[in-house]
């Protein structure tokens, strides 16, 4: 029994250490980029978008931003804010975001081209 009661113990505190891990990864992804001293909120951007296209382009735009080609960022965040089927809150958390990458854009090159 005491056996028992020590495994159980056990694997309880396994199971709370490991759910813990999941909310501080959840709470890391979720915090905006930083680049050349401008924040860009993709992580909002992506829990609000659904569209499974919007959400590929996403990706693509992160992929500029790690290979810093912020032209390519650009068009692919406008062509996500102009896609027809997105609600008013995705408009504009989208528009904000647009903005954010022009202002990183400008501080990379000093001037968008």
């Amino acid at each position: 029994m005491k056996k028992f009661n020590l495994a159980c113990c056990f694997l309880a505190a396994i199971g709370l250490s490991l759910s813990g891990c999941k909310k501080k990864q959840a709470a890391l992804s979720a915090a905006p980029i930083t680049v050349n001293g401008v924040s860009v909120d993709l992580p909002q951007l992506e829990m609000t978008i659904t569209n499974k296209d919007a959400l590929t382009d996403l990706g693509d735009i992160r992929s500029a931003f790690r290979y810093e080609d912020y032209r390519r960022a650009q068009q692919d965040i406008e062509k996500v804010a102009s896609a027809p089927d997105l609600t008013d809150e995705q408009k504009a958390t989208a528009a904000k975001v647009v903005d954010q990458i022009k202002q990183v854009r400008a501080a990379a090159t000093g001037g968008i081209r």
